[in-house]
């Protein structure tokens, strides 16, 4: 076949019913060299619409098969996702002109419901709720799009408590309040796109069945058709977001990056029956509500909205290699136990309603019960009683005395040790008090031999200076009559000198002993008055 020539500025066609090609622009080449470019295919989509197919086309191909197994009692999902600005609030909701999935599907229900009132099969009502996920500061909130229900609440059971489900009966009171619902939805203007969806929107059609019996009629069945329009992921720097609108851009790229990894997590569970599934759908609102599909249990239908542009190339690319795996999922054995247990939930209340009836018109005989009965079974529980709490006393009482024996022990080692350190204070208070005595007797020789030497000392200063006095006088009397006299002068005084200089030093030495000893027996006086002081 000839290759299909690509429009300029174009970077994403379709080369067959189930594959694209992406084609990196010339702009975002590593390799320059002329001639040179890098293509990569993507197959295995169950179908490739180009940008000039119609509602309808989408319609035929994606959603007619989910809506004939919707009316035929099995449940299943449709989810439209891909970056901001790539049409998937036009492909789900389209317009009054150029209406969308939804439209269309609610027309072929209605459609298929007036043929089959004309035949034998049981009539149905329909359900319709609307509601979206929105970011609430950095949690997420439920707003019931149909009612002004302030508080709805997810619970584990995969339902919203609080959201009101409208009963339609034709295909154009269903469109009029999915528009109004639409008029709810949170919308804002960003550098992408000027009319950006900022929630996840979410729109179940519920079918019930209807058996007639004489007496009343009630639902025995029911499959629920669901259909998802998620916001697009968003780059910052092409949004230009700030402040709130960067809050919900986090949310909105936070949302879908735990759907991929919910259905990642399903594709490798599927691969290997070994490998346990990962719960990654805890971690968002959406993918708590749509747990069922992302488990695999019932059917999903996912529609990749692309931008086939050269300045969307790092979107589409991004997108297209996140969720081409996705196609090898398989649907191949269903769980419709979740829609039994419905049915089961429904028939079991409307059972305990009728029996709830019927004990109101035949209530049972009071059973008869004679005195010696009650005062036996008083007697039994009073005996009850007192045995609990016999047995709780016996087992703290045993606690406690365990306690009080360990205590007891440690206080017996505690004094042990008390009465060692008392004895071995004793013998050092009698070691210091012998020391004592002998300080005592040394200070009382040693001061009576300090006054000995303070009298000799004394003495002896009293005849040097005698002497030095005598030699002076001699001196003065023999200078002048003879000089062999002067030279014995002045050896006699030099000696003097050196006998003055002696004596000083005696001194000195006296006076620090003198000190010493003070010091000694001040504190031999303080260790006799206060031993503790050691």
């Amino acid at each position: 076949p000839k290759k299909q020539q690509q429009p300029p500025g174009v970077c994403l066609v379709a080369t067959g019913p189930g594959s694209v090609a992406l084609t990196v622009p010339q702009a975002k080449l590593v390799d320059h060299r002329r001639g040179r470019t890098a293509t990569e295919v993507f197959d295995g989509f169950s179908a490739v619409l180009p940008p000039d197919s119609s509602q309808n086309d989408i319609f035929t191909q994606v959603m007619n098969p989910l809506v004939d197994e919707f009316l035929g009692g099995k449940s299943g999902l449709l989810v439209a996702m891909g970056p901001t600005g790539s049409g998937k609030t036009h492909t789900v909701f389209g317009t009054a002109r150029n209406p969308g999935l939804v439209p269309l599907t609610l027309q072929k229900i209605f459609t298929a419901a007036d043929e089959s009132e004309g035949g034998n099969q049981s009539p149905r009502l329909f359900y319709l709720s609307m509601f979206e996920i929105l970011c609430e500061g950095k949690g997420e909130r439920i707003l019931d799009l149909l009612s002004d229900a302030a508080e709805l609440v997810l619970q584990q059971s995969a339902t919203i408590k609080g959201l009101k489900e409208v009963a339609i009966s034709s295909a154009m009171d269903a469109e009029s309040l999915v528009s109004r619902g639409m008029l709810k939805r949170s919308t804002a203007a960003t550098d992408a796109n000027s009319e950006s969806s900022r929630s996840q929107c979410i729109i179940t059609i519920r079918a019930v069945h209807k058996t007639v019996d004489q007496k009343s009629e009630h639902p025995t069945s029911g499959s629920v058709l669901t259909i998802a329009d998620l916001a697009g992921a968003e780059r910052k720097k092409n949004t230009g977001n700030k402040g709130s609108r960067l809050l919900e851009s986090n949310f909105i790229n936070n949302t879908s990056m735990v759907f991929g990894l919910c259905l990642r997590a399903l594709l490798d569970h599927q691969k290997n029956q070994k490998k346990t599934l990962e719960k990654h759908f805890k971690n968002s609102m959406l993918t708590r509500y749509l747990k069922d599909y992302l488990e695999g249990r019932k059917k999903m239908t996912l529609i990749l909205n692309v931008k086939p542009g050269e300045d969307d190339y790092a979107d589409t690319s991004y997108l297209l290699r996140q969720a081409s795996p996705y196609m090898k999922i398989r649907y191949t054995s269903l769980d419709e136990s979740s829609d039994l247990v419905s049915q089961k939930r429904t028939n079991v209340s409307l059972v305990c309603q009728e029996n709830k009836k019927r004990r109101k018109v035949n209530k049972p005989e009071p059973e008869v019960v004679t005195a010696e009965e009650k005062e036996l079974q008083r007697v039994s529980r009073s005996e009850q009683i007192m045995k609990n709490l016999f047995n709780a006393l016996w087992t703290v009482s045993k606690q406690k005395i365990s306690e009080s024996e360990v205590a007891a022990k440690s206080m017996r080692e505690l004094l042990k040790d008390k009465d060692i350190e008392i004895l071995e204070l004793k013998k050092e208070l009698d070691d210091l008090k012998s020391r004592c005595s002998h300080v005592k007797q040394n200070d009382a020789a040693s001061i009576a031999i300090s006054s000995v030497s303070q009298t000799d000392l004394a003495s002896a200063l009293d005849n040097v200076h005698l002497s030095t006095e005598l030699v002076q006088k001699i001196s003065e009397e023999s200078t002048y009559s003879d000089p062999e006299m002067s030279s014995a002068y002045r050896d006699m005084t030099e000696k003097s000198v050196d006998c003055d200089t002696s004596v000083a030093n005696l001194i000195d030495e006296q006076e620090l002993s003198s000190r010493y000893l003070k010091r000694k027996r001040n504190h031999a006086l303080l260790m006799l008055l206060n031993p503790s002081a050691i």
